[in-house]
């Protein structure tokens, strides 16, 4: 079991109501997009691997030398380079090969002839060049973690001109762009480079289509959401709800607010990313700034396809509300439970569930936790019309989370062997946050509940990491948050979940194994309240007894921060509401000493995924 000391205290110390209200806001725990299976293009180098050259992951940055194979100015180059590459390894570096004739095996060979360190990439369409704005070989341009050009010059002076070479080097640009982009100040000197110029006739290619280049990334990253009946307000199936929207599809995607992805690449890796990279970010502005041509039919993938009614087949029990709940054409969101009964007459596992909102233009989220002890339907006795009203939790300890649904997010089932425990006679609580959409609406969400067909060898639980008490000074744009979790036996780890409210700005967790060994477990560096996503590991992480699990958090209570609901700022806790704040991250896992089919069970007052 992961056990959390303060736990202990809390319960000790009564503050057990708010913490069980709040540790169960995570909505996104046990839900999974849906996979698609179009790629975007992308870049390899010579050995075949895939490569995203502007995005650093856990480097400082990216570093592309553009090069001309048999520019001669590039290739007395290829040492400094060398020597660069081996030196700087904070940074990913690349050789970029222009010339679009160059093939693979000749590429191979010079690579080979000069010894060169970095991968090279070629660039036959030049869609590096004309992304770095690269007008020389060699040129070296710098991109930051966030894909932003950071350096673009010469590596150092040892030219002055086409035909003037120093003996040496005595200006080293490069390097001291380098030097001061890792210690976080701006490279001040960025003088052009000297070398063979790149062909404007070659650069000025086809621009990217539709049919070939955009339809690929929309498919796979935003038809989710963007299509017929769904969360999104508009469709992005075809070039004619595209083409319309080009510059608007270009803006949401260079400033990252679309597709809704927060964790940095390269810091975990997860089964459900659906973030774009700055290659295919900058292809969706190439394209609108060509005035988003359309392109050859021929070249247009297939249209994804979505099941209608449950995406994973008929449910074994479907659970809703007796009536419809009734939402005003204006106000502010409202967080809405319904009480809904399960009947169940014995325990059941839960291998999946789905939940279908009823009007998915007011439904922004969902979360379903289920209640053995009545308090549930007390509190809906209290409260006129269908649900009750509680923000943040249920208004209660709940007796266990079952899962939850979110824009863009899909149900899955859980591995063979892993089951969450439905106790009998358990109602459902249904949490439905509401927003409005400028007209009265009306909803009736449904829940769809999937048995365990096989024998449950383990249950699935969840734990936080979080920090209590809370305290953010007013005025502090900065405010760090540390907390650790340690782990006490055996777990094995699928998915976490980040929250904090508005004043977050940005959350790491990472788990640190008994040997020193530091394991990222994800990075959210534009913490977005609007986007809370639980993000699914692509292979279960193992972490034995005597991990520790570190959160590191940053708040914005300034009034630099637009989000910041306190004008003036004031001292802001832990609390349920918008204008509180949290710090938690929750960890899904398992026991691996657990083993229910040999009699093995694990029973503790923390059995089930309540904390």
């Amino acid at each position: 079991m992961i056990k959390l000391e303060i736990w202990r205290f809390i319960l000790q110390d009564g503050c057990v109501r708010v913490l069980a209200i709040t540790c169960f806001l995570l909505l996104l725990c046990f839900v999974s997009p849906l996979r698609a299976e179009t790629d975007a293009p992308e870049f390899a180098d010579l050995s075949g691997a895939i490569k995203h050259p502007l995005e650093a992951g856990t480097k400082t940055g990216s570093v592309l030398i553009f090069y001309w194979h048999d520019c001669p100015i590039c290739n007395a180059y290829a040492p400094e380079i060398n020597r660069l590459t081996d030196a700087y390894t904070n940074f990913a570096f690349y050789i970029v090969q222009v010339d679009p004739d160059l093939s693979a095996s000749a590429a191979k060979d010079h690579a080979h002839q000069y010894n060169l360190h970095a991968p090279v990439l070629l660039d036959p369409r030049h869609r590096l060049v004309r992304l770095a704005k690269a007008t020389v070989a060699p040129e070296a341009v710098v991109f930051g973690k966030d894909g932003s050009v950071a350096y673009r010059g010469r590596i150092d002076n040892l030219y002055a001109d086409l035909n003037k070479r120093r003996a040496a080097a005595t200006e080293h640009d490069l390097r001291a762009a380098l030097d001061a982009i890792a210690a976080g100040r701006p490279a001040v000197s960025q003088p052009p480079p000297m070398g063979c110029l790149i062909a404007t006739s070659v650069a000025a290619v086809q621009a990217p289509t539709f049919d070939k280049d955009i339809a690929p990334l929309l498919y796979k990253n935003c038809a989710v959401c963007h299509r017929a009946g769904e969360v999104a307000p508009f469709s992005l199936l075809s070039y004619g709800d595209a083409g319309k929207r080009a510059r608007q599809i270009a803006r949401v995607t260079r400033e990252k607010i679309m597709p809704p992805w927060k964790a940095e690449a390269g810091f975990g890796e997860f089964a459900n990313d659906r973030h774009l990279s700055p290659e295919q970010i900058a292809l969706i502005q190439e394209w609108a700034e060509a005035a988003a041509p359309e392109g050859n039919s021929a070249d247009l993938p297939p249209a994804p396809k979505f099941t209608d009614g449950w995406t994973l087949g008929q449910p074994d029990v479907v659970l809703e509300p007796d009536e419809d709940y009734e939402l005003a054409a204006e106000g502010p969101d409202i967080y809405r439970c319904f009480v809904v009964p399960t009947k169940f007459t014995e325990n059941h596992y839960v291998a999946a569930m789905e939940i279908r909102p009823g009007n998915r233009k007011v439904v922004h989220h969902v979360i379903v936790h289920f209640d053995t002890t009545g308090a549930a339907r007390e509190l809906d006795a209290r409260d006129p019309g269908p649900g009750y009203t509680s923000f943040g939790g249920v208004g209660f300890r709940s007796s266990g989370m079952i899962g939850g649904w979110a824009p863009g997010n899909y149900p899955y089932f859980l591995p063979d062997g892993v089951g969450r425990l439905v106790p009998k006679g358990a109602d459902l609580v249904v949490q439905v946050h509401y927003h409005r959409s400028g007209k009265a609406e009306t909803d009736r969400t449904k829940v769809g509940i999937y048995f365990a067909k096989g024998p449950v060898d383990k249950r699935i639980r969840a734990r936080m990491v979080l920090k209590l008490p809370l305290r953010i000074p007013p005025g502090d744009d900065d405010y760090v948050v540390h907390a650790t979790l340690p782990v006490l036996e055996d777990v094995t780890a699928y998915r976490v979940t980040p929250h904090m409210h508005l004043l977050g700005k940005e959350m790491k967790v990472t788990a640190t194994l008994p040997d020193g060994a530091v394991v990222p477990l994800v990075h959210v560096t534009d913490w977005d309240f609007n986007w809370q996503t639980g993000y699914e590991f692509k292979t279960p992480l193992h972490f034995p007894a005597g991990t520790r699990l570190d959160l590191v958090a940053h708040y914005d209570n300034s009034t630099h921060n637009p989000l910041n609901p306190h004008h003036p700022p004031q001292v802001v806790k832990w609390g349920e509401q918008t204008f509180d704040e949290m710090c938690l991250a929750f960890v899904s896992f398992t026991l691996d000493k657990e083993h229910m089919t040999r009699g093995e069970a694990v029973h503790e007052a923390a059995d089930s995924s309540s904390p």
